[in-house]
């Protein structure tokens, strides 16, 4: 049975996907890596803590979501017994926009828990938000320390996981939201251009794709996996 390892997004909690592995159902068992929710750990240093975390025996799928897809670049890359697929979900290996990269420096100085909440559900979740994912979206923001949320920014806009990228040798599949905010379409189009064997999907839905759309990203990631 095939198993699916997935990275959350930037806040690491995993508290707003229990939709989403509920929705891939039993034939296709699920965790979620948590990353430390105190700590300022960046990629390499995550990296190196999950990789212990992936499974030893069976095989498995890692998923990773937006902030996770160049994390899971990076695992993936170094061919782990089992894997047998990578997908990512409204993610990049580079982020695709230049000027926000070279304004890197500028993330340890982000306010992280004084963001407007409408500003965050417009760019996160735009018409297909709702009480409950707002709800969910502050306290699983609220659970990790600033020091830790700003060094992932930090990281995110920083990070070049092309390299990764190049060395996969096994299917990957490029989740893409119809209406992201944050990660442009390019980001998808540069992941497939640079592999052999990637399939791109578009869902309907916002950058908090896994949120907004569990039911449609399951099916794909089922017929990725052959279910």
């Amino acid at each position: 049975m095939t198993a699916v390892v997935v990275l959350p997004g930037m806040d690491g909690t995993g508290l707003m996907l229990a939709e989403f592995v509920e929705a891939l159902g039993p034939k296709l068992p699920s965790t979620v890596l948590r990353y430390p929710t105190q700590e300022a750990l960046g990629y390499a240093e995550l990296q190196a803590r999950l990789l212990t975390e992936l499974p030893q025996s069976g095989s498995f799928l890692i998923l990773g979501e937006s902030f996770g897809g160049p994390l899971a670049l990076l695992l993936a890359a170094s061919r782990p017994s089992g894997l047998v697929g990578v997908v990512l979900c409204a993610s990049f290996s580079q982020f695709p926009v230049g000027a926000l990269r070279a304004a890197a420096g500028l993330a340890r100085f982000v306010p992280t828990h004084i963001a407007p909440s409408f500003l965050l559900s417009w760019l996160l979740l735009g018409r297909w938000s709702t009480a409950a994912l707002e709800t969910a979206l502050a306290s699983a923001l609220a659970s990790v320390s600033q020091k830790a949320l700003r060094a992932r920014l930090e990281d995110a806009l920083r990070v070049d996981a092309s390299q990764a990228l190049s060395k996969i040798e096994v299917p990957l599949l490029y989740l893409q939201a119809s209406h992201d905010r944050v990660v442009p379409a390019s980001a998808g189009s540069d992941i497939v251009r640079s592999t052999r064997n990637t399939s791109l999907v578009q869902v309907g839905g916002p950058h908090f794709l896994l949120q907004a759309s569990p039911a449609a990203c399951a099916q794909e990631v089922r017929r990725f996996a052959g279910f």
